[in-house]
């Protein structure tokens, strides 16, 4: 089996340290009862794991008035990683509460504005630090009690002046077991709505939480970029030369190259690229000498930071998730851009930013390359097999 037919594990949520996580499991097994297809939620699932040894559960569950995100711990696994299924935040009508496995916390956000159609998307879904640039709601939080005792009450707070303190009335205080009991109430209301739709029956996929991709052999390429070559530091190497020599003696979630790392583009750039742009890739480009030094030809990519450094020859067997981009394109922004600028020598973030920017927007599937581009460059997006690379050595021989 090759890891892009390995199908992840479905986690499911079984923890009982709240008085709502009852409900919660009987929600999401509802909603695979019915291939997590319900008319006005959206069901998002989240994977993680390495190898043959990845794990699924679903992330997050929402619908025009409510969500609810799961990623809290609920023990380990045989394979060592955390088992986080379990629910830890839930919005429903004008509150928010967020939990934690250790009990910290937990914490509250009440809406308090006048104009909630308007402000619920906001409320919901953005950031809860400074409210007064808001003003919409309250914060309440429980604080940190030794031994993972439970907070008796979530207390408002002012969180350092930032944040705004209950007035006219409001409320000051909430009974934190209350507060939960309150919130398994509206899971309930959640589940009915859920059992209101006929469950799959005869139609029912039990794999319908992740769809397999079809492969693509890398023969179906129109503009193969030749040899291309890849950095990587020691453990990987190591683990490659064991992998391909017996691939039994590694534990399953070792047996894979390793996966993708630089962005095109940093995620607080903010700048219009392509989506596909903002994750991380395995870089892969010619291989030059310079002296007794290797190097990949890729503008500003270099080796890792722990030496020793060395070279893979990349070569996929199917092309699946695998990308090109330029960068000769990238080059002559940055010379354009440094132009521009003199006499002043050192460029901006933002100007930086602008030059990746170029380099992000040529980035396309290798399946629709063209073979145009100067200076070509794979960008990988997934784990790789050990029949994918060749060892080359050190950087430094």
């Amino acid at each position: 089996m090759r890891l892009l037919e390995y199908r992840p594990r479905l986690l499911l949520p079984h923890s009982r340290q709240f008085p709502f996580d009852e409900v919660a499991e009987k929600i999401v097994k509802a909603l695979e009862k019915r291939n997590w297809k319900v008319p006005g939620m959206e069901v998002e699932f989240y994977t993680y794991g390495h190898g043959f040894s990845k794990h699924t559960y679903v992330h997050k569950i929402e619908g025009d008035d409510f969500y609810l995100k799961f990623h809290r711990t609920q023990g380990r696994l045989p394979d060592g990683y955390n088992d986080a299924a379990a629910i830890v935040e839930i919005w429903y009508g004008k509150e928010i509460l967020h939990v934690s496995d250790d009990e910290f916390g937990p914490r509250l956000y009440l809406y308090v504005g006048d104009e909630w159609e308007k402000d619920k998307h906001d409320f919901a879904h953005s950031c809860k630090v400074n409210a007064k640039l808001r003003g919409t709601y309250l914060e309440y939080s429980g604080g940190y009690s030794r031994g993972k005792n439970r907070a008796k009450w979530i207390i408002n707070t002012d969180d350092t002046g930032r944040q705004y303190i209950a007035e006219n009335g409001g409320p000051k205080r909430f009974a934190t077991n209350e507060k939960y009991r309150e919130f398994a109430e509206h899971l309930e209301e959640i589940l009915k709505r859920i059992l209101a739709t006929p469950e799959a029956g005869e139609d029912y996929n039990a794999t319908a939480y992740y769809e397999l991709p079809t492969l693509i052999p890398f023969e179906e390429v129109k503009h193969p970029l030749g040899d291309m070559y890849a950095y990587c530091d020691g453990r990987v190497y190591e683990r490659v030369e064991e992998g391909q020599k017996d691939l039994e003696s590694l534990e399953p979630w070792k047996r894979y190259v390793y996966t993708g790392g630089d962005r095109l583009m940093r995620l607080t750039s903010g700048v219009e690229v392509p989506e596909v742009a903002y994750d991380g890739f395995i870089w892969a480009g010619e291989l030059k000498c310079k002296g007794a030094e290797r190097y990949v030809d890729i503008t500003c990519h270099w080796p890792t930071l722990f030496e020793p450094n060395y070279l893979l020859k990349i070569a996929p067997k199917h092309a699946n998730d695998i990308y090109v981009a330029d960068s000769a394109v990238y080059e002559i922004a940055r010379e354009e851009m440094s132009t521009s600028i003199a006499p002043r020598g050192m460029l901006t973030d933002d100007e930086l930013d602008a030059c990746d920017a170029v380099r992000a927007r040529s980035i396309v599937p290798i399946l629709d390359y063209d073979g145009s581009y100067k200076r070509p460059f794979m960008l990988i997006r997934r784990e790789l097999d050990f029949d994918e690379v060749e060892p080359a050595g050190l950087v430094k021989p």
